[in-house]
């Protein structure tokens, strides 16, 4: 996923059709079409439901373009706050004209990034926190962050009535994503503990094809996922 094909997409709920869609970005119809296909192919989604009149987003296409748009605006608004915030991608542009262009929200170049303080009379410089790994390992730490342990007011008796969870479910693509990050963080932060932690059981969902074989997440929910522990029992979708 990059950017281009996000505003595509943001091009063609407001359009309504590929090729006004096209002119609104400049770009020619067979590109805006060709990047909507990679990028429902990428996600395993159907995000546009092309018709005779026009296209309509799915409701899976209207999930992320509410997401789009915020990471559409976030580019905007880092520029608005400093014009020169993404010199450092820029010109490795200029020295390098094939660096895709939605690389610019990404390492490194992202961690070059300084914004003033927004708060009146601070002064102060906003610098990205270097030592952010990735969003998998921010979900790994899921049994013991939601509750703000061990530093925050009361969690660790919320995380002693929780941990581990009776159950986590999920389809069976997480068992190399969420259920394996969760396991491997669990056994390097809590490896004294005996086990199992952090989940006593792991039943996992398979995917539901539509007759050409791609995922029916058109219609129903790609995946869910249930985590439930002594206290509570939290529901998500993908959708």
């Amino acid at each position: 996923m990059n950017l281009r094909q996000l505003e595509y997409l943001v091009a063609l709920a407001g359009e309504g059709s590929f090729g006004r869609a096209a002119a609104r970005c400049n770009a020619s119809q067979p590109a805006v079409s060709v990047a909507i296909a990679k990028l429902e192919s990428e996600l395993g989604v159907e995000l546009v439901q092309r018709e005779s009149r026009g296209a309509v987003l799915t409701p899976p296409g209207e999930s992320l373009l509410r997401w789009a748009r915020e990471a559409l605006a976030s580019v905007d608004a880092i520029r608005a706050r400093n014009p020169k915030a993404f010199q450092k991608f820029e010109d490795a542009k200029k020295a390098d004209p094939s660096l895709s262009e939605h690389l610019i929200v990404h390492k490194p170049w992202i961690d070059a990034v300084e914004l003033p303080c927004k708060h009146e009379g601070c002064g102060g410089t906003m610098k990205r926190v270097p030592e952010v790994i990735d969003c998998w390992f921010d979900s790994g730490c899921m049994p013991f962050a939601q509750w703000g342990y061990p530093h925050a007011s009361g969690s660790k008796e919320r995380f002693e009535t929780a941990f581990p969870a009776d159950f986590i479910s999920e389809a069976i693509d997480q068992t190399r994503g969420w259920f394996y990050s969760l396991l491997m963080i669990s056994t390097l932060v809590f490896g004294e503990r005996p086990l199992p932690h952090p989940y006593e059981t792991c039943p996992r969902t398979m995917h539901a094809l539509n007759g050409s074989g791609s995922l029916r997440s058109g219609a129903i929910p790609r995946s869910s996922c249930v985590l439930s522990s002594k206290t509570s029992v939290a529901i998500m979708s993908s959708e």
